[in-house]
């Protein structure tokens, strides 16, 4: 069944260690039953990949924020934490594995399972390059171009008890708008017929993989692109926010039909479970609004910590400075910061090994918010001492 943690359940994952001083550790749970990690994404899931490809073809190697090499953030992602609390830390480096339209190669250290590409669209291309998304990466995974077939297809067997991880189409949505950010009702309904054709994209990749054998899979919904100070600087807030929800609604709808179709014809229940980012940036702005930041830890929602940060015509500024990234949501103009992406990795490891909570259980972790704000306070507190 498709699990999605509710947004009730979002505060406790705060109870967790994430504020530990050792972040990597920081959600330390025990292996579940699955056997291992792989990760398609874009780059807020990327670790490391495109650095390596442009440390061999230019422009120059990025991103380089300092002491976040390879993470387009000031500091790590949250699939390593989801990697390091599922056991499985090694798993989410960088796989340095690239389609380069003839053949799979080499770009770096081999042994890592995350494949994400920043920039990465939900087809074959992304800003890195013209096969870093989504479909090159499961190239890249298959070493095999049998999906780019009128029978699309992959050939290589899927690990069964493995966790299959996909985020992505925000670069997608970002595209739609930026060429349609008109409010009328047509053009509205222009970009839910393209988040739709996204969202088709991003369940095709989820149906390659489990018709390759694949049955557990940790599916992401996007958050509000109309929150990140990228859709306000470029006065598309509505058109942002909009084609989001029309993404994740038409993802939503068309896994749950693929699951249901797939085990009409196979027999097999999927284990899919989506983590509700959407829901996760809504609960910490309306933290940082309300509550003060009491609760995430999280207080500026509107703007970049790190300076000069990221610009539309250029990747990043090696000489990025940060300030404040500790109480911020955001690095730059629209990447989350590693505070961020301690609590997204936390939701990842809530999602990837519990249950949907029973009402007596939702009513407790509601209940237990007024806990964790305090600790959190405690711990800030110390922190400025």
């Amino acid at each position: 069944m498709i699990n999605t943690i509710r947004q009730g359940l979002l505060a406790s994952i705060v109870g967790m260690g994430l504020f530990a001083a050792n972040t990597h550790a920081a959600v330390a749970l025990p292996a579940t039953t699955y056997s291992d990690l792989v990760i398609f994404g874009d780059s807020l899931s990327d670790t490391g990949n495109v650095l390596s490809l442009t440390s061999l073809y230019g422009p120059a190697p990025f991103p380089s924020y300092p002491g976040a090499a390879g993470r387009f953030s000031n500091g790590p992602a949250w699939t390593e934490y989801l990697a390091s609390g599922l056991g499985f830390a090694s798993s989410a480096s960088p796989s340095n594995r690239f389609y380069d339209g003839t053949n799979v190669i080499p770009i770096g250290p081999l042994g890592g399972k995350n494949y994400a590409y920043g920039g990465a669209r939900t087809g074959l291309g992304g800003s890195a390059g013209p096969t870093t998304g989504l479909a090159g990466q499961l190239i890249a995974w298959d070493n095999a171009t049998t999906i780019l077939t009128a029978n699309p297809q992959l050939t290589r067997a899927a690990d069964p008890n493995a966790l299959y991880v996909i985020m992505a189409g925000a670069n997608d949505l970002r595209d739609i708008r930026s060429a349609n950010s008109a409010l009328d009702a047509a053009s509205v309904q222009a970009r839910a017929a393209e988040a739709t054709q996204i969202a088709q994209n991003v369940a095709g990749a989820l149906g390659l993989l489990a018709n390759a054998g694949a049955r557990h899979f940790l599916l992401s919904n996007l958050p509000d692109l109309g929150l990140t100070p990228e859709a306000t600087t470029l006065n598309r807030v509505a058109a942002s926010s909009d084609v989001t929800i029309s993404f994740n609604s038409a993802l939503s709808s068309l896994v749950g039909s693929f699951e249901a179709g797939f085990n009409q014809l196979h027999g097999v229940d999927l284990d899919i479970r989506t983590m509700d980012f959407y829901g996760l940036f809504n609960e910490v702005f309306d933290d940082a609004a309300n509550q003060g930041g009491a609760n995430f830890g999280i207080t500026n929602v509107t703007s970049a910590c790190l300076s000069p940060g990221f610009l539309s015509n250029q990747y990043f500024f090696f000489d990025a400075t940060a300030s404040g990234c500790n109480t911020a949501a955001f690095s730059d103009e629209l990447h989350p910061s590693a505070r961020a992406h301690e609590l997204l990795g936390a939701l990842a490891v809530q999602t990837a090994t519990a249950p949907i909570p029973e009402p007596a259980e939702y009513a407790m972790l509601l209940a237990g918010l007024l806990v964790i704000g305090a600790a959190v306070r405690r711990r800030a507190g110390a922190k400025a001492a």
